[in-house]
């Protein structure tokens, strides 16, 4: 498996980086993701306190275990695809 650093140079070569995105903007984008995620049935959330703060923990649901299985088994397949095309490999 890439390394996440890795894995944005490519998708993105010109540079753009987690750093390009404000915390504010990265709330916006990952909050509304994970509730529809657990909308789905596919994450839990409990609350734990924190350094003083309490902060919502996430965790897969047995739903989400197997929906991840199928969708790693799913990009396999098509990352096979993607390398037979470009004759590139990992």
């Amino acid at each position: 498996m890439l390394p996440l650093a890795s894995l944005a140079t490519r998708v993105f070569p010109s540079g753009l980086n987690a750093t390009a995105f404000t915390a504010v903007e990265c709330g916006a984008l990952i909050y509304p993701a994970l509730r529809r995620l657990e909308d789905a049935g596919l994450l839990g959330s409990s609350w734990m306190a924190a350094d003083g703060r309490r902060r919502r923990v996430y965790s897969l649901t047995d739903k989400g275990v197997a929906a991840l299985a199928a969708e790693r088994t799913e990009w396999r397949r098509f990352a096979r695809g993607m390398q037979a095309v470009t004759g590139w490999s990992a």
